[in-house]
């Protein structure tokens, strides 16, 4: 497009009457830049802490300056409020030979403490023993408690009765170690992500456990109102009323005994694992998606309430439910599964002699023994029971749609049987298929000699029955049949 020779002559005209631009300044800058950020202690005001033993009697912030150690007494005192103590990376230790003293020591019912990043020394012998030179206890109060506070990246070893003692209604204890200490690992009212081993009577003592882990020679390795994701081990000293984990409300936790004691003794645990090598793999009132084992003769699995969970016991029993047990196994060479009250939806097996399923009320169930009872019960409703030996498959008082298969014994056996069907694969003459006071619409078979009877009932009505004899009966109706050998 052709611009206009007047319009271009009218912009340059413009262009050669516009005022000229102001001249810049000059580039030399007038001196060295000074700091803006101001320094920590313009932030907050700390002391330095650069000799021990030292104590504390104003609320401040405070800090080490080095590793430092005393050879008698307490370390760092704390005689006051609002106190932040950070060890800064550095170690308190101690060489007394006769261990009194605290490495830091909380004096009074104090509140607003913070202690962090840092650890605490002594060389107690970490064999079991607790004896040797350093501190008795690594933080502790003077009273029942803090008031309030924290501790927090703290690591404490090898002290003769305490390591974190803190114990208080609103106190932490977050990312601290313990170990080797002759009382109690770490004590407070909510203990995250912490560990302590090898610790006397408490690994870990708290109102609230999570992602921690205690363990202790011969108490309790963790005990906690409330454990989340937590795991807990007591040693072989331990005795019958010791225990790995012990909680009100027990969740996603683990325990361990290896003696007599119980690996998870909880009100209420849900997603569980308890293991004792003499004791209780795992007692609760309600245990919900839980396990427990025994290795030895004790219980793999107690509760009152026992839901979608399994038991394992090397010569006792499996599982025991006080009350229900619902889509629950248990197992043992023993008894596998008992139910005091009614048992739903469960599997029992036992590897010996003993029963596979014990329960008043049996719905739903599958019992097994190599040589004892399958199932035994007074009342079984759609149940499978089997005996590998001489025993009886399944014994109830009233059966309904029941099956039984014994290799020798008597397959199913009951007072009242209706729609049941009972087997024993090569019974001899005491050996019966299905044995019945009034059996109605029921099957029994004996493979068995001469002799072996397939189906015995004092009142049979609709009833089948093969073996040799097929049926023995007082009262037949119904076309009762039977079946030669």
């Amino acid at each position: 497009m052709r611009i206009p020779l007047l319009v271009l002559a009218l912009g340059l005209v413009v262009l050669r009457t516009a005022p000229p631009l102001p001249a810049q300044g000059p580039l030399t800058p007038p001196g060295a830049p000074a700091p803006t950020m101001k320094t920590l202690d313009q932030i907050e005001s700390r002391t330095p802490i650069s000799a021990l033993p030292y104590t504390i009697t104003t609320g401040g912030s405070y800090y080490l300056t080095a590793n430092l150690n005393v050879t008698s007494g307490n370390g760092i005192t704390i005689n006051a409020n609002d106190v932040s103590l950070d060890l800064n990376g550095f170690t308190i230790s101690s060489t007394e030979a006769t261990p009194v003293g605290t490495g830091i020591l909380l004096s009074g019912l104090l509140k607003n403490i913070n202690i962090r990043n840092g650890s605490i020394k002594g060389v107690v012998d970490v064999f079991g023993t607790f004896s040797g030179s350093g501190f008795a206890s690594g933080i502790r109060t003077t009273s029942f408690g803090l008031y309030s506070g924290r501790v927090e990246d703290i690591s404490v070893l090898g002290c003769l009765v305490d390591g974190i003692n803190v114990g208080g209604s609103a106190v932490v204890a977050q990312s601290c170690t313990v170990r080797s200490v002759g009382g109690i690992g770490i004590s407070a009212e909510t203990v995250l992500n912490c560990s302590a081993v090898n610790c006397t009577t408490y690994g870990i003592a708290c109102r609230n456990a999570m992602n921690s882990s205690g363990e202790a020679v011969a108490g309790i390795g963790l005990e906690a109102q409330n454990a989340d994701n937590c795991y807990g081990l007591v040693g072989s000293a331990g005795s019958s009323g010791s225990a790995g984990l012990r909680a009100v409300n027990a969740t996603n936790c683990y325990g361990s005994a290896n003696n007599a004691g119980v690996g998870v003794d909880a009100q209420h645990a849900q997603n569980s694992h308890g293991i004792s090598q003499f004791g209780t793999g795992l007692n609760a009132k309600t245990a919900d998606g839980c396990s427990g084992i025994s290795f030895a003769s004790g219980t793999g699995l107690q509760a009152n309430v026992a839901n979608n969970s399994q038991g394992e016991s090397a010569s006792g029993i499996g599982l025991i439910a006080s009350r229900t047990a619902q889509n629950c196994t248990g197992s043992s060479s023993g008894t596998g599964l008992i139910a005091t009250q009614t048992a739903i939806n469960c599997t029992g097996s036992s590897s010996g002699a003993g029963t596979g399923v014990d329960a008043p009320v049996a719905t739903n169930c599958h019992g097994t023994s190599a040589t004892g009872r399958g199932i035994n019960a007074q009342v079984a409703q759609n149940c499978y029971g089997t005996s590998g030996g001489a025993g009886t498959a399944l014994e109830a008082v009233n059966a309904s749609n029941c099956y039984g298969l014994s290799t020798t014994g008597t397959g199913l056996k009951a007072t009242m049987a209706q729609n049941c069907w009972g087997r024993s694969v090569n019974g001899g003459i005491s050996a019966i298929g299905l044995d019945a006071s009034q059996a109605t619409n029921c099957y029994g078979a004996n493979s068995g000699p001469a002799g072996s009877i397939g189906l015995k009932a004092f009142i049979a009505v609709g009833c089948h029955g093969a073996g040799n004899p097929f049926m023995q009966t007082s009262h037949r109706y119904l076309s009762s049949l039977g079946l030669g050998p």
